[in-house]
């Protein structure tokens, strides 16, 4: 397999909203087709950042600040304590942003595999995995429906899970770094779990110290998305329904 052409200069451009939104959907959209499709679908190189942390700052760019004007991001590729430098945001408080995804887990990156070597797999039930990528690696998906409601519990509990990772980590970020939370919204149209997500997080974290000074979460369906400051001001998430889609038909989430 070919080394992925996306570069880490690319990637750290500094960029308008408007244009940072624009290189997400076209880099998604100009993946298609050979070799570097599979780099694109398995995440190799860069790809994984592109997936994991630019898709999600683009949606919440196209979200939030689609009318700043003047506001610029950088997506910073290493071990720096945050991934995106902000500058001239509306919000006076933020000029970082730490990106986590809680949408991917092991049984998905294989589901993903067996969609580039077969073509297609079931989207829910368990993943069977044996043998490994040197001896016959061989994934088996059984498809069985999944109520709405068990896919955003469990998404739920994946948002607390990084989110307390994150808070744990202490005086690690700089001043006025947001976190935002990309996570399956997969689920949450039934009634009663739009109020269950916002009473787990407020009972949790009302109050909590963190070096954080913004939350967003944001569903990688367009479903939901939900902000709070956390500094200074009383823990109140404010959610904002999504009714249409945001264009990013091309990305793999």
């Amino acid at each position: 397999m070919t080394e992925s052409c996306l570069t880490k200069a690319e990637f750290e451009k500094k960029r308008t909203v408007a244009e940072y939104i624009q290189w997400v959907e076209d880099r998604g959209y100009a993946s298609y087709g050979g070799e570097e499709y599979k780099n694109f679908m398995l995440d190799k190189g860069l790809w994984k950042e592109f997936h994991h942390e630019a898709v999600p700052l683009a949606k919440l760019l196209e979200k939030k600040f689609s009318e700043c004007g003047n506001m610029t991001v950088a997506h910073m590729i290493g071990n720096q304590p945050y991934d995106v430098v902000v500058r001239g945001s509306s919000i006076a408080s933020l000029q970082y942003i730490e990106i986590t995804d809680a949408s991917m887990d092991s049984d998905e990156a294989d589901r993903t595999e067996m969609v580039v070597k077969e073509g297609s797999c079931f989207t829910t039930g368990a993943v069977i995995k044996s043998g490994n990528k040197h001896k016959g690696k061989e994934i088996v998906s059984t498809g069985h429906t999944v109520p709405g409601g068990t896919q955003a519990s469990c998404a739920i509990e994946k948002i607390i899970k990084v989110i307390d990772k994150k808070f744990k980590k202490g005086n690690s970020y700089p001043k006025n770094t947001a976190l935002l939370v990309f996570f399956k919204d997969k689920g949450f149209y039934l009634t009663g779990y739009k109020a269950d997500l916002i009473q787990q997080l407020t009972e949790k974290y009302s109050g909590v110290k963190t070096e954080f000074s913004h939350l967003f979460l944001l569903g990688s369906e367009n479903k939901i998305f939900l902000e709070t400051p956390l500094k200074g001001a009383q823990f109140k998430l404010e959610v904002a329904w999504v009714t249409t889609p945001v264009s990013h038909e091309a990305l793999h989430l």
